[in-house]
């Protein structure tokens, strides 16, 4: 790639795939299930979905595992964080083919790569998920700008 062919594929596709399916997948239809069936069907549902829109089954079968872990980072730590790292993922793949890696592996190689990959990014995410949690449980509560103070009974 030259640099402007790079930019233009991190755009057209790390970037606009990452906010036009995480708006999809983790903001519409997210919502719409967890409004039916909570947080469970929420997560489930979406990344189903999110699988199926992938069509060839390497795919689809990651996406399912991808969709799990960008629903549950939406769940905890809302949309935005669920797009960056849709598209740190999309623009790791755009820099890989730029570097012609996958034409250097064995296409058996992808079969046992890919999956090792994603749940290692899964892995990765979920210890990043659980700290955040239990150092929010920790954490001594702190008044924001937006609460008022307490009143004194004088």
């Amino acid at each position: 790639y030259k640099r402007q062919d790079l930019g233009r594929a991190i755009l057209l596709s790390a970037l606009l795939p990452a906010l036009i399916e995480e708006l999809l997948f983790r903001g519409i239809l997210f919502a719409m299930l967890e409004r039916i069936g909570g947080d469970g069907l929420a997560l489930t549902g979406s990344a189903a979905l999110f699988g199926l829109a992938h069509l060839d089954p390497l795919h689809a079968a990651l996406a399912f595992s991808l969709g799990l872990q960008l629903g549950m980072l939406r769940l905890v730590f809302g949309l935005p964080l669920a797009i960056a790292a849709h598209f740190s993922g999309n623009a790791l793949a755009v820099a890989t083919r730029a570097m012609d890696i996958p034409s250097q592996l064995p296409s058996e190689a992808a079969w046992i790569t890919l999956p090792l990959a994603n749940g290692a990014a899964g892995s990765a995410w979920a210890v990043l998920v659980q700290r955040a949690r239990s150092s929010r449980a920790t954490a001594p509560a702190r008044r924001t700008t937006l609460q008022t103070p307490p009143q004194r009974d004088e």
